[in-house]
C-alpha cells in the first residue's frame, strides 16, 4: 500500500494526472465537502459495491484521517 498526502493528491490533480479516487467517508462527511471526481462509497458498503470498480485500475482511497482508507485497502 502506498500512502499519499492530501497535498500530493492535489498536485497530481493540478498537473492533470488521471487519478481514480474512492471516498470511503460517511454521507454526512461527504456532504460537508467532497473531492471533485471522487467516487463515494462508504466503507461499510465497499465490499458490496466492489463490482463497480475496474480491476485493471489503481485507486486512491480517501477518508478524513487515513484509518478507514487503510481498512478499505
Amino acid at each position: 500500500m502506498k500512502q499519499f498526502t492530501a497535498k500530493e493528491v492535489e498536485n497530481m490533480l493540478t498537473q492533470g494526472q488521471s487519478v481514480n479516487m474512492i471516498d470511503v467517508r460517511e454521507v454526512e462527511e461527504v456532504d460537508a465537502g467532497k473531492i471533485p471526481g471522487a467516487l463515494h462509497i462508504p466503507l461499510g458498503l465497499l465490499e458490496f459495491r466492489m463490482n463497480e470498480l475496474d480491476k485493471s485500475k489503481e485507486y486512491i482511497m480517501v477518508c478524513r484521517s487515513g484509518a478507514r482508507s487503510g481498512r478499505a485497502y
